[in-house]
């Protein structure tokens, strides 16, 4: 905790030197910052860079659900993405999904414009390479999570016709905003988290600060949600080759509170999405709750115990900060264990990407009660246990929905259903309801062209 206050102090510090360009941008008259410092107290600025990246569309996913009065009392856009609605579904003002990682994507521009006029000299090599990389960095991982939800799943196939995003590489807002094809998007996002390693270390000083361990986890995601499993796996590997451990649940007691630590041993990245699912109001769909083994211990620790009239909520987040624990979508071990599994699988490597799901999953075990070994072979079971052990990890990660996208293109045809009292909702596989509506003001201002519902 020291340490933590410690960092935090430090880069509050560094924020106050550049918080009035920030505040006061885009006014062209205002100077802009001149020192690779102050480029990366702007990259520094936590609660505009590490929180709010895009998160409405996990009200959609199926990791939870609402009674009917919990439901009435979220906000109208919360209650519509929860039923896939066609209307009504559009977020307006300075606070949405849109503009907050816009913003993001605004102030990488702004330190690439800027580092560029600043020669990289011998003394402050490191300094400049940090804010380079950074900036790469931020943009790439912001169009990521804005292409997961204004966007259709990647296809190969048809990337070329399907609509992306605007593509924003310059700080001038007199450019005018056009929609890029999905192809376009993939790589600009691909390009900027691999120019962005070569130029960061290995490990940050801080994890809200980035690192090759963080540009190499967002790689694999970005893979994954292209279904690119040859890439996806190289970056996996890549990470875990940096870190590998691994939190022992045995070590942590049910009375903790936090149950899980932020900044933990597991975390290379911490960021955090818009909070729409609060855990104090949501249900654990039950099938998924029944799916984990008695000696489970994530079953004990990450859940509120079942009690007579009442369902389970999750408290297990790795944001950490408050109990039942606010959201967290960052960079974690685990998350790159079952990846590089899910990988080795598809790639029919059966017995390696057990490997990798069992030393995942010994340390959630309860060590009193022997570990019962894997034996199956069958490649579609393997895969299978895969994917669902993915999602008992991975809860409340900000990972469903993009999930949910690929995989439907993977054939796996999930259906959606919800029910609220006596009336039901349901959302088919590759619905165009996957792609969120942007917001109307942006619509209105630029012109661009609006996702069909």
């Amino acid at each position: 905790m020291k340490y933590r206050f410690i960092i935090m102090l430090l880069l509050a510090v560094q924020l106050m030197a550049c918080k009035k360009f920030i505040d006061e941008k885009p006014n062209a008259k205002l100077s802009v910052p001149n020192s690779t410092a102050a480029l990366q107290a702007l990259l520094d600025d936590f609660q505009r860079i590490n929180t709010n990246f895009p998160g409405v569309a996990e009200s959609g996913s199926d990791e939870y659900y609402y009674n009917y009065n919990d439901w009435l009392g979220r906000s109208e856009l919360i209650r519509n993405a929860y039923t896939w609605e066609k209307e009504n579904l559009i977020q307006s003002g300075n606070n949405n999904d849109w503009v907050n990682a816009y913003r993001k994507i605004y102030i990488a521009n702004v330190v690439l414009s800027e580092i560029r006029k600043i020669e990289r000299s011998a003394v402050h090599s490191k300094e400049w390479d940090m804010a380079q990389g950074g900036a790469y960095f931020l943009r790439g991982i912001s169009y990521a999570q804005l292409a997961w939800t204004f966007c259709m799943a990647y296809d190969q196939a048809t990337a070329q016709q399907d609509a992306g995003l605007v593509l924003r590489t310059d700080p001038d807002f007199n450019v005018s905003s056009t929609r890029s094809s999905l192809a376009a998007t993939y790589e600009l996002m691909i390009d900027d988290l691999k120019k962005s390693y070569p130029l960061l270390p290995d490990k940050p000083l801080h994890v809200m600060r980035p690192s090759k361990a963080a540009a190499y986890g967002w790689l694999t995601r970005a893979y994954l949600s292209m279904r690119s499993y040859d890439s996806a796996y190289v970056y996996a590997d890549k990470y875990l080759q940096i870190y590998h451990e691994l939190i022992d649940y045995n070590t942590i007691p049910v009375t903790a509170r936090p149950i899980i630590p932020s900044f933990n041993i597991e975390v290379a990245y911490h960021s955090t999405p818009t909070q729409v699912i609060f855990p104090q109001f949501s249900w654990v769909d039950s099938v998924l709750y029944a799916s984990y083994a008695a000696d489970d211990l994530r079953k004990h620790l990450l859940f509120t115990p079942p009690t007579s009239g009442h369902a389970v909520r999750f408290r297990g987040s790795y944001d950490g900060n408050t109990d039942p624990g606010a959201a967290f979508n960052g960079i974690a071990t685990d998350e790159m264990y079952l990846s590089r599994a899910e990988c080795l699988a598809r790639k029919n490597q059966g017995a390696a990407a057990l490997n990798d799901l069992q030393t995942l999953l010994k340390k959630r075990w309860d060590n009193r009660v022997p570990f019962p070994a894997f034996t199956m072979t069958d490649p579609n079971m393997i895969l299978a246990t895969i994917l669902l052990e993915r999602r008992k990890e991975l809860y409340m990660r900000g990972l469903r929905w993009m999930d949910l996208k690929r995989l439907n293109k993977e054939g796996l045809d999930i259906v959606l259903k919800r029910k609220l009292q006596t009336q039901e909702y349901s959302l088919l596989p590759n619905s165009l309801r996957y792609a969120l509506p942007i917001p109307d003001d942006v619509i209105r201002i630029t012109g661009i062209t609006q996702n069909e519902r």
